[in-house]
């Protein structure tokens, strides 16, 4: 069996993962936050009509279970942002022990 520096391999498989993770997780961010601004408008109305007793309780739920329909859309489309950040990290990690291996046996 060809030797291997197992620990260096895993340092390096983690660092592979930190780097994809650090890379992209911005843009998951940033998809959630955008998701969050889009129906500020729309829960900030729900909210003030609420308070200035512009709709009732019931209303308000309905209001809000529409709204909650809109957000969940929105953020699985950051959740397949999320999903590819992911998959890159892993396969970023298995690349580096397919690239050990190889050197290993020469």
């Amino acid at each position: 069996m060809k030797d291997m520096d197992m620990d260096q391999v895993w340092q390096d498989m983690t660092a592979a993962v930190a780097g994809v993770l650090n890379k992209e997780s911005g843009k998951v961010t940033a998809c959630v936050q955008e998701a969050l601004e889009e129906e500020q408008v729309a829960l900030s109305r729900i909210a003030e009509e609420r308070l200035a007793g512009a709709i009732d309780d019931a209303q308000m739920r309905r209001l809000l279970e529409d709204e909650k329909g809109a957000l969940t859309i929105a953020l699985l489309a950051c959740q397949v942002k999320a999903k590819k950040m992911v998959e890159a990290a892993a396969n970023a990690a298995i690349a580096v022990l397919e690239a050990a291996i190889r050197v290993a046996l020469g």
